[in-house]
């Protein structure tokens, strides 16, 4: 199936009026838990659940790396983490 034939498929749908169909399951105060921003304890947490030498991020270093020079980087990295949120 080519993407024409695929974007045919569901031409036409909807989607507000179907979703009105769907239950929700997350509570209004969940979705204010889920939209907090991160804090920094919660980023370091995250770090540290991390396996140390497995795959690298994209500019080539290890969370083993960021576990070690965490005090001089910390601060740059929770800015950047939550940045792109």
């Amino acid at each position: 199936m080519d993407s024409s034939s695929f974007n045919n498929l569901f031409k036409g749908l909807r989607f507000e009026e179907l979703l009105q169909c769907v239950p929700s399951r997350v509570t209004a105060e969940m979705n204010g838990d889920l939209m907090k921003e991160y804090t920094e304890e919660e980023i370091k947490q995250a770090l540290d659940s991390m396996g140390d030498l497995k795959a690298p991020g994209p500019e080539g270093m290890t969370a083993l790396f960021y576990k070690k020079i965490w005090g001089m980087v910390g601060k740059d990295v929770v800015r950047e983490v939550t940045a792109l949120l």
